[in-house]
């Protein structure tokens, strides 16, 4: 509270602080005094009444006036430091700190609009006061102005590449990851010069560890947007600063993980070297791995479904593997963390084929509901389908040799080919 408290009247700078002193009779200067000390102690209640006394010797006194105003916004007297501060700005039109303060109090209760006229008639500050122009992009991105919210929260972050000032680092820290999450969408350039300035805030930062759930969201926010390939390798390369600074701990170390296979999925499916069948397969064994994250997973017949693809999948990974060792050495050598969630199964595949083939064919009859349908007669109808998948696939990476695919792969978010309208991830590609 009382690092807020000092950053909201700038009690750093003591030469303002001592302007502000000298304003009042000499008599009462060193109430005036105790008083700044107090609130700035983060002692509201008794600063509170330290100021109603001097008040009560000069009423038209707008900086304890408006310090009032704040002791009373603090103990969530809203409607009550509102009209403080319209009684200081009818007095003092351009007492810009009592406009300020009105402005967060609009803020503090979700009246956005009101908020944001505040801050339009006060910004730019005549002095840089952290908190403010992020709280006013706060009140702008709520209004849905994204553009106009993004050049609010760059003037905090500029401020700080400018002169390294930290008031407060949970507070910059949400000011870097607004810009950045709105960045990603909006403009390449600003957000790989902002993400090195929140690399170098996080390098320094005394209590980063507190901030791994909001690091996680920021990695989950920038993986969803790594159709960019721009965004890829600045994508990794943040993700393995974040996994170095070792404050992810947990359930956030899978976080790191996951955001390697996601990184990876994208370059997998742009990979000529990588076969349409390699890729399935292991987006199938993440699909089932993850399925309690997914919105419909609970539906049994969805989730069945789910685990029928993975072990089609793992079925024909034993027909195309022994021929295909090179492609899952390439594979294993630029995927690593895509190969560690395939490895164990490509290890029974390696070692076990019979007996792994044998428990596939089981579970696919089991999840499918096939009682009624033979062993023989599902391999035999698996490995039609097989044969005929492959006879529309040119070679990868074969033990021969490489061969390059010469058809391109369908994009997840891209209409799907069989003509249905839908996405090919909800259509044909649903469970890959």
């Amino acid at each position: 509270m009382a690092e807020i408290i000092k950053a909201v009247i700038n009690e750093d700078v003591s030469e303002t602080l001592e302007q502000y002193v000298r304003e009042a009779p000499e008599e009462m200067r060193p109430g005036v005094r105790t008083m700044l000390d107090v609130f700035g102690s983060g002692d509201c209640g008794k600063a509170e009444e330290l100021c109603k006394k001097i008040l009560q010797q000069k009423p038209d006194y707008p900086f304890v006036q408006t310090v009032y105003g704040v002791c009373l916004f603090e103990k969530g007297k809203f409607a009550d430091a509102e009209q403080v501060f319209h009684e200081v700005l009818e007095a003092h039109p351009d007492f810009e700190k009592a406009g300020i303060q009105l402005a967060k109090v609009y803020h503090a209760q979700k009246k956005y609009r009101e908020a944001a006229d505040a801050f339009g008639k006060i910004l730019p500050l005549k002095e840089y006061e952290p908190m403010v122009y992020s709280s006013y992009g706060d009140c702008l991105e709520n209004l849905g102005l994204k553009k106009k919210a993004l050049e609010a929260f760059r003037e905090d972050i500029i401020q700080y590449d400018k002169e390294k000032f930290v008031p407060h680092e949970k507070w910059l820290d949400g000011v870097f990851q607004r810009a950045l999450e709105l960045e990603v969408s909006m403009n390449q350039d600003l957000f790989l010069k902002d993400l090195e300035d929140y690399k170098d805030f996080l390098k320094h930062a005394q209590h980063v560890a507190d901030y791994q759930s909001y690091l996680a969201d920021l990695i989950v926010v920038m993986s969803m947007e790594l159709e960019k390939k721009w965004l890829r390798n600045p994508f990794v390369e943040f993700v393995t600063f974040v996994s170095r600074l070792g404050v992810m701990q947990g359930v956030y170390q899978e976080t790191i993980t996951s955001a390697y296979i996601a990184a990876e999925s994208y370059n997998l499916r742009d990979d000529r070297e990588i076969s349409p069948l390699l890729e399935d397969f292991v987006n199938n064994i993440y699909s089932e791995q993850h399925m309690a994250e997914m919105d419909n997973a609970s539906d049994e017949y969805v989730a069945n479904g789910i685990r029928i693809n993975t072990r089609i999948a793992c079925w024909q990974m034993i027909q195309y593997l022994p021929q295909h060792e090179n492609e899952i050495s390439y594979f294993q050598t630029h995927y690593p963390q895509s190969y560690l969630l395939a490895a164990e199964l490509i290890g029974r595949i390696r070692n076990d084929a019979a007996a792994f083939e044998k428990e596939l064919l089981q579970d696919i009859q089991k999840y499918g509901d096939m009682d009624d349908i033979e062993l023989n007669d599902l391999r035999g109808r698996l490995e039609d389908s097989y044969h005929e998948m492959m006879k529309k696939q040119e070679p990868v990476m074969q033990n021969g040799g490489t061969y390059r695919r010469t058809s391109r792969k369908i994009g997840r978010n891209e209409p799907c080919p069989c003509g249905s309208g839908k996405k090919y991830k909800d259509c044909c590609g649903k469970g890959k």
